[in-house]
């Protein structure tokens, strides 16, 4: 470990010097008694001279620009430069700078930039003004500071130049004057020299703001840790540290006055500091530094309030405070780290880098720069290595993160899972014992019931409702494991609610024995009957009035009724204790119950609830719950009347109809149409729309169960044969395709096989419907492709469900390919990014015209990369090739002659695709066909309208690809982050729309052509 830690400290203190050494000014003269000889020095576009050394200075005077050199000599201090004048001036606040500069030629137009000169001066050449900064006067109160760098060109007349700078400064004690060496040259080296700087602090900037990014989407999908803030902190502060110091770009983007410029500094390097120091600790959960880190953050606090609220002129007197401080932090983030590598943390290792590369940034570029040398040119090599190295750490812990979450959440599952095994055979073993002792009791009621005194009596029958209570709570058990695994069904008749209600309350009126309570059953006997499981339906009845009791101290527990839109809705209403309304959106959960603390009832297990919301359900119904805590509940269910859903039978594929039968086939389809309305009615659901393709040989069935879908407002198209069905999938987008499996020549397996060579299970699912309930028959239509099976004859409910929930998922698929493409091509790859802004940055060197062309280009690249239209189902042909040209435009510029493009769109070509249809095809052309070739090679992107449909050609001369990779290029099962993922998506979507997707030839070694069309506008 140490040895991994000295290298790293090596290699950043070799990148540090070898950058210094490239980038440092190279030896040349200096100034002499206020003379700097340049008369041999030859000047050109690469480098700039620094105007340093011994210049003239005439303290607490202004003197006239136009006084002759000569007229003052007697009366000049020599100062260096850079330095204060303080140096030779101690008691001074403001004056002259002089230099006569001698020069090569005359007529000659320079380039100048002075970096900073505390805190305002005018600037002369020749005796012109040429620029000022704030504006210095003889008097604190007339002298306004601004320190911004400032770059000028000017011409000069004669060979010989004279500087003249009025200085004044009234805020910091002992540091006027000239502090950092001014730059002179030609105007495109000054320009050249400024800009790279520039473009560096902005390329840390950007890899700041991408950090930035990521930690407001972990925010945004919920996570709150300490340590995410603090990190945020320290990428929000180093932004303002790196805006704020070298170039200052904050100040020339924004009017931020000198006082409040100086108090930001303090405060980003202060607070980045301590930012470093807290993030380190809460990620590493050091514990043995806490009185430490709490000394530290009174420290960072007092400080950073005398920064805000004290007069500028004492911020001078505590910037050692601020090198205390950051030396504090410093040594802070490797102790820390030391110690949590030491008891073992996996993390560690990561932060103790990370944190050595910010310390060395703000050791060299914070505090040597600032005390020892100012005219270091700026280095962002340490803030990149830190910033990457977080980024792999959060990566990699949240990576672990979901693995583990993964693994937990497949424990759960598995502990789940045995849990309801355990109780369904506990139940299942306990139920036989029980339902003997209530057996047994009931017998002995009747054989003795004349030999029976009343306790006896009364006990045996408190023992048998107890046992059926039990037998209830065992039934719950097993049943809460049938509605998970989707085993229950329902033997649905006409049933008789008042006579249901009535056995109920016989069952539990035992639970109103020495309660204030009355159980009072208000459901009259001329209720019209339901159609219900009649177990089902005493179990739901039983749960909720026993919860009513059990929650209910006093007051009374009533049963009402009323018939309302084809449908009974029950009421069970209790003046119990109530449920708040946190308890309300949970009640209906398995294990989930109210606190029954002041009841002696017993708290049952919570699954009461949840089986009589899934049990109304399969009945069509709805459970809902209105309650005000203190005052009570209602509990509200409904259930479709016995006469709005009749029982159809009788009635097979192939029989002869005679007679009357066609009239009854016609009633029967009145009756399932009303009685889909009537359904609709009780129950609101989502409002799911899609068009289904309905497959059956047999017409009469075709016309029922096309007129039932219709009125869920379905565009249906119905075929007899699946012959016509495979013309109308391969013509039209469908969402579902239901067909029957028993058809001639063509059965609904084979079809729905047919449908899975071009289209998966998620992208068009198939129902099947048959007569056949076979085990063998169900997995034979499994295993060719359906998504569904449904048994003849259909209940128009469940069919019902079923269509919609598979058009919902299927629609719900959809969407998430048009989110996946968009997604796809936001996750621009780092290296992409870093190179092209490599390619930015030497071309600022070389040719700033091309550079600035080539920003415009990568910013189109990007506004097309994560524009809302990525999200649309189709986007019109300009739309897409804007980013197709951005794109090609930056790989041009990137490798040169390596790339040639050829255009063969013809003119006004007018259409609409998917959204990032082609660029993701032309990448995958340029990375993996012609990049690996040494040479390089030519794409062409072509089109050809025809009558019907425009067809778009992307060719290469790359290195092409062999049988064995082209068969599993379009392969449907290849992840996020692998080669071609891509190209299966735009694939995917184009059968999804046009079906038909992708058509790639490839020869190795000559090149790859990939097609695809679409229909004319």
């Amino acid at each position: 470990m140490a040895w991994l830690i000295l290298i790293y400290l090596l290699a950043l203190i070799s990148m540090r010097l070898v950058w210094y050494t490239e980038f440092s000014s190279p030896s040349q003269p200096h100034a002499i008694q206020g003379e700097l000889d340049l008369s041999h020095w030859k000047f050109d576009d690469q480098q700039t001279v620094t105007l340093s050394g011994q210049w003239d200075f005439y303290p607490d005077t202004f003197m006239p620009s136009s006084t002759s050199f000569n007229d003052t000599l007697h009366v000049a201090n020599s100062t260096k430069v850079p330095g204060t004048f303080n140096d030779t001036s101690p008691e001074s606040h403001f004056g002259t700078y002089r230099l006569r500069v001698l020069l090569p030629t005359s007529n000659t137009s320079y380039g100048i930039h002075i970096p900073e000169i505390k805190t305002a001066y005018r600037l002369y050449i020749n005796g012109s003004l040429l620029y000022e900064s704030g504006h210095p006067d003889e008097t604190s109160i007339g002298t306004i500071s601004k320190v911004v760098p400032y770059t000028g060109n000017f011409t000069v007349e004669q060979s010989t130049m004279d500087i003249v700078i009025h200085v004044s400064n009234f805020h910091y004690h002992n540091e006027g004057g000239i502090i950092q060496s001014i730059k002179f040259g030609t105007p495109y080296s000054v320009v050249n020299e400024k800009h790279f700087s520039e473009n560096m602090q902005l390329l840390v900037c950007i890899i700041l703001l991408l950090h930035m990014l990521y930690i407001v989407i972990l925010l945004f999908v919920g996570h709150r840790q300490k340590e995410i803030f603090y990190f945020a902190g320290i990428i929000l502060f180093a932004l303002i540290a790196t805006l704020m110091d070298d170039d200052r770009m904050l100040l020339q983007w924004f009017p931020i006055n000198f006082e409040w410029a100086i108090r930001m500094r303090i405060i980003g390097y202060s607070a980045l500091s301590y930012c470093l120091v807290l993030c380190t600790n809460h990620l590493l959960t050091v514990h043995s530094f806490k009185k430490l880190i709490f000394i530290f953050s009174i420290f960072f606090y007092s400080y950073a309030t005398t920064t805000l609220f004290f007069p500028i002129g004492w911020l001078d007197y505590t910037s050692k405070i601020l090198g205390v401080f950051m030396i504090s932090a410093i040594l802070l983030v490797p102790i820390i780290s030391r110690q949590a590598v030491r008891t073992g943390q996996e993390a560690a290792i990561s932060i103790l880098l990370a944190g050595i590369a910010v310390s060395f940034n703000m050791v060299f570029s914070g505090l040597f720069k600032s005390w020892f040398d100012k005219d270091l040119p700026y280095y962002p090599i340490d803030l990149i290595v830190a910033f990457v190295v977080f980024a792999s750490f959060w990566f990699v812990r949240f990576t672990k993160t979901a693995i583990r979450a993964e693994k937990q959440a497949e424990e759960l599952k598995k502990v789940d899972k045995q849990k309801d095994e355990f109780l369904a055979n506990t139940s299942h073993e306990l139920r036989n014992p029980l339902h003997a002792i209530i057996n047994m009791a009931q017998s002995i009621i009747i054989r003795r019931s004349s030999k029976l005194d009343a306790p006896d009596h009364e006990d045996l029958m408190l023992i048998t409702k107890v046992g059926q209570r039990m037998s209830h709570l065992l039934n719950d058990l097993i049943d809460i494991t049938l509605l998970k695994e989707g085993r229950i069904t329902l033997d649905t008749t006409s049933v008789s609610l008042p006579a249901v209600a009535k056995g109920v309350v016989h069952m539990l009126n035992y639970m109103t024995v020495n309660k204030n309570v009355k159980l009072q059953n208000e459901i009259h006997d001329s209720l019209p009957n339901v159609a219900a499981d009649e177990n089902r339906l005493t179990q739901v009845m039983f749960n909720l009035v026993h919860n009513a009791l059990k929650y209910t101290k006093e007051g009374s527990v009533s049963l009402r009724a009323e018939t309302q839109n084809e449908a009974v809705y029950v009421h069970i209403m209790d003046t119990g204790i109530g449920i708040n309304e946190e308890m309300q959106q949970k009640i209906f959960s398995p294990y989930e119950q109210a606190d029954s603390s002041i009841t002696s009832q017993g708290s049952g297990l919570g699954l009461g609830l949840s089986i009589c919301k899934k049990l109304v359900e399969l009945h069509g119904g709805t459970l809902e719950l209105k309650s005000v805590l203190g005052q009570g509940s209602v509990f509200t269910f409904s259930l479709p009347l016995a006469e709005a859903i009749p029982a159809i039978k009788g009635l097979k594929n192939g029989e002869v109809i005679a007679g009357h039968s066609v009239q009854f086939v016609q009633n029967a389809m009145n009756v399932n149409m009303e009685a889909a309305v009537s359904s609709e009615n009780r129950y609101k659901v989502d409002n799911v729309t899609g068009a289904i393709l309905l497959v059956d040989d047999d017409a009469i069935n075709l016309k029922v169960i096309k007129s039932l879908l219709e009125l869920d407002n379905y565009e249906v198209t119905a075929v007899n044969s699946a012959q016509k069905a495979l013309k109308q999938i391969s013509h039209k987008q469908w969402d579902l395709v239901v067909t029957d499996v028993m058809m001639p020549e063509m059965s609904g397996y084979e079809l729905t096989e047919m449908i899975r060579k071009k289209f998966t299970i998620f992208e068009l699912p198939v129902l099947l419907l048959t007569a056949r309930i076979r085990p063998e028959d169900i997995h034979t239509g499994f295993l060719a492709g359906a998504n569904d099976y449904l048994t003849k004859p259909v209940e128009m409910v469940e069919l019902q469900s079923r269509i919609r929930a598979l058009i919902h998922f299927k629609q719900s698929v959809d969407e998430q390919l048009r989110m996946e493409a968009a997604w796809l091509q936001a996750q621009i790859q780092p290296h992409f990014l870093f190179n092209t802004i490599n390619s930015i940055a030497s071309l600022s060197l070389l040719d700033p015209d091309r550079m600035i062309t080539m920003l415009e280009a990568f910013g189109d690249y990007l506004k097309g990369s994560f524009n809302s239209k990525n999200l649309e189902r189709l986007v019109p042909l300009s739309h897409e090739l804007d980013l197709l040209r951005a794109y090609l435009y930056i790989e041009k510029e990137r490798f040169g002659e390596r790339l040639e493009v050829e255009w063969n769109l013809p003119d006004h070509l007018d259409a609409k695709l998917p959204p990032l249809t082609i660029q993701p095809i032309v990448e995958n052309a340029i990375r993996h066909g012609i990049l690996n070739r040494t040479s390089g090679g030519k794409l062409t992107l072509s089109a050809s309208k025809e009558e019907d449909y425009i067809k778009f050609i992307i060719h290469d001369n790359g290195v092409g690809m062999d049988e064995t990779k082209l068969s599993s290029l379009l392969d449907g099962k290849k992840k996020a982050g692998t080669s071609g993922v891509g190209l299966t998506n735009t694939d995917r979507r184009l059968k999804k729309i046009y079906g038909q997707g992708l058509t790639i030839q490839s020869i190795p070694d000559e090149g790859t052509t990939v097609s695809f069309i679409v229909p004319n506008p």
